[in-house]
């Protein structure tokens, strides 16, 4: 079954046996996440699609919504049923093309910065496989110098000195400052 949204996306009920968790997810779902979210999911169903990808060299990979796709595995395994009436053996899906795995790891970030918890060793396996720098990290999960070096584990210096010793001459932080009352980032002029 097919459905378009009031955003024009093309949303398809997919069964949920053929969706794949995107391998390289560097997402951790700490166990108080994981049952606040099957909770909201028995009580109320599915309320967004997740995001996976047509093309056909990553087929029916889940780019975004992996801990639902999770969750909803675990429900319907159990025979669980939402309030909705939904019982998880089918998944709302809106399906991009994307053949580059750079892009698909650069999509999977924006999916994903908004909130919860990061793996931060899988993070920077992540980024460093396609060469995400620091700052468009920062920039694709919308956050500011701190929260990267947070979720990186290391302060800027720290990654610029990296980049550096791997022979990026790009120095990341040099170009930006940040306001130590908000954390928002600041271009140096």
């Amino acid at each position: 079954m097919k459905q378009i949204n009031e955003n024009g996306l093309e949303i398809v009920m997919v069964p949920i046996g053929d969706l794949k968790p995107y391998e390289e997810n560097p997402r951790v779902l700490l166990d108080d996440g994981y049952y606040n979210l099957a909770k909201k999911m028995l009580e109320y169903g599915w309320i967004a699609p997740l995001t996976a990808n047509r093309n056909e060299a990553h087929k029916n990979i889940v780019i975004g919504g992996n801990q639902r796709l999770s969750i909803a595995n675990d429900l319907h395994d159990k025979g669980q049923i939402a309030s909705t009436g939904e019982d998880f053996s089918t998944v709302p899906v809106v399906y991009l093309d994307i053949a580059d795995d750079a892009e698909i790891a650069r999509v999977s970030i924006v999916l994903n910065g908004h909130d919860g918890k990061w793996d931060k060793d899988g993070l920077a396996n992540l980024l460093g496989s396609f060469d995400i720098k620091p700052m468009e990290f920062g920039d694709l999960a919308g956050m500011t110098i701190p929260e990267i070096e947070f979720n990186l584990g290391a302060t800027m210096a720290e990654l610029n000195e990296a980049m550096d010793r791997e022979g990026n001459s790009e120095k990341v932080a040099d170009n930006y400052r940040y306001c130590s009352e908000c954390g928002n980032r600041i271009l140096n002029r």
